[in-house]
């Protein structure tokens, strides 16, 4: 008997059209829609919501393309640092993450990736006990950080991250799944494959780890040196196995393509990530999709 996949459901993030507001959520929307996405995750700089008329606008331009924002990724400023062992700049980072969870949550949002740990680990400042110390840090921003989305109806995604060769706690599935485990079910874990490939992991292997807590996906590939965000089939991942694992273990959740368009345009890479995504769905072939393309 053959088995029944669940349909993938797809999504862009808007961090493509870059982290600072050089074009408008309704220009990077017309993009989205030529591209035939759905759903984007959106990267708070494109689309400042703290006033009133700015989440009016940013409502309407969403009924106008009938674009949903599933996910929404936190600010990566250099005070986000949910880990801070210093206890005011760990509050703080709670407190500049939280900041948007309502403005997203009033937008139909449903899931906000996060960085537990900030990239700021080296040999010399993180033995031992002061790794510990982050990763406790870290448990109690996600304390309260999942206690606002929760009253809010949004989800948490706690992100794996690179290494780089430091004792950076919680960048493997393994660490990460059994961070969260304690955690209701509206705590659960996004799954970065360029990030998996660098720390030298399989993301097959890492999705399966993750299971029935993985809630989010970060799709992109990489030639395992850097974090690339090329169009999947551009660099080494083996995207099949992937594909596989996701169905495996019934993944529900979006299938966010996190790309780079850097010198490139941002809407021929959507397009080309499509492409894809219409592979991966079963409706486009392999010789349609611009497995070629690389985003930098």
């Amino acid at each position: 008997m053959t088995q029944c996949h669940r349909p993938p459901q797809f999504s862009l993030a808007t961090s493509m059209w870059g982290e600072v507001p050089t074009t408008s959520l309704a220009e990077t929307l017309s993009d989205v829609t030529a591209a035939n996405f759905e759903a984007i995750e959106l990267w708070p700089p494109l689309c400042p919501l703290f006033s009133d008329k700015m989440r009016t606008n940013a409502r309407e331009a969403f009924a106008r393309t009938n674009v949903r924002p599933d996910t929404m990724h936190a600010p990566l400023t250099s005070t986000v640092k949910l880990s801070a062992v210093e206890e005011l700049d760990r509050r703080l980072a709670v407190y500049e993450v939280a900041a948007w969870l309502s403005p997203f949550a009033d937008l139909g949002g449903d899931v906000v990736v996060i960085h537990l740990t900030g990239a700021d680990f080296s040999d010399e400042a993180s033995h031992g006990i002061n790794v510990e110390t982050a990763v406790d840090a870290a448990r109690r921003s996600l304390d309260e950080l999942y206690t606002i989305a929760d009253r809010l109806g949004l989800r948490i995604a706690c992100e794996n991250l690179m290494e780089r060769g430091t004792p950076r706690p919680l960048c493997r599935m393994e660490q990460l799944r059994a961070f969260v485990d304690p955690y209701p079910a509206t705590v659960g874990i996004c799954l970065d494959t360029g990030h998996a490939v660098v720390n030298g992991l399989n993301p097959a292997s890492e999705a399966r780890a993750a299971g029935d807590r993985l809630i989010a996906t970060h799709l992109q590939d990489t030639d395992g040196i850097d974090d690339r965000h090329w169009v999947p089939g551009a660099g080494r991942i083996n995207w099949d196995e992937l594909v596989s694992a996701l169905h495996e273990i019934d993944y529900t959740g979006k299938w966010t393509f996190e790309l780079s368009a850097r010198d490139s345009d941002p809407a021929s890479v959507a397009s080309a990530a499509m492409q894809v995504a219409l592979v991966w769905s079963g409706q486009g072939s392999v010789d349609s999709a611009d497995f070629s393309r690389r985003a930098d």
